[in-house]
């Protein structure tokens, strides 16, 4: 905690105390994320492929091979679980097993391109609805755009 959100020499840290190290009684899903011991927790639990169910864990043979790509990459981590991809869980594992199979995702802009573009998507269709082969068609065809669309190919 102390290397990554260090109070030494911060103009304000009470805030910074307050943000990343003091969990409110009643915390949003955005201070669970920032909150450093909180964020590694969650991140672990709900990327964690105990059955090896999913492409990457079963490729690697590591239930946690999921926790690690999110780790990976700090933007995967917030557009995972700050916004709202990460409150359905098909949805959440249908986005990272379509990232994780694409080279040119792995960019910080890529992540944001495909976290915006499946909450606009989530904005007009209830995507924990479809089945899982329809869930990933669409968000395959989300990260295709995505990934075409320029910033994410820089």
């Amino acid at each position: 905690m102390t290397d990554r959100w260090s109070l030494d020499g911060v103009r304000n840290w009470k805030n910074r105390a307050k943000q990343r190290w003091i969990l409110p009684a009643t915390p949003s899903r955005g201070r669970l994320i920032r909150h450093g011991v909180a964020r590694l927790w969650w991140a672990a639990e709900l990327t964690y492929d105990g059955a090896l169910n999913h492409a990457l864990s079963k490729a690697s043979d590591d239930q946690y091979a999921y926790t690690k790509w999110v780790f990976g990459v700090e933007n995967r981590l917030l557009q995972l679980f700050d916004r709202s991809v990460g409150e359905n869980s098909d949805v959440m594992w249908a986005v990272m097993d379509s990232m994780q199979r694409e080279d040119g995702t792995g960019s910080s802009d890529a992540i944001a391109d495909m976290g915006r573009d499946v909450l606009l998507e989530m904005s007009t269709r209830q995507l924990g609805l479809l089945n899982r082969t329809e869930l990933a068609a669409v968000i395959d065809s989300l990260r295709e755009k995505s990934v075409g669309s320029g910033s994410a190919a820089s």
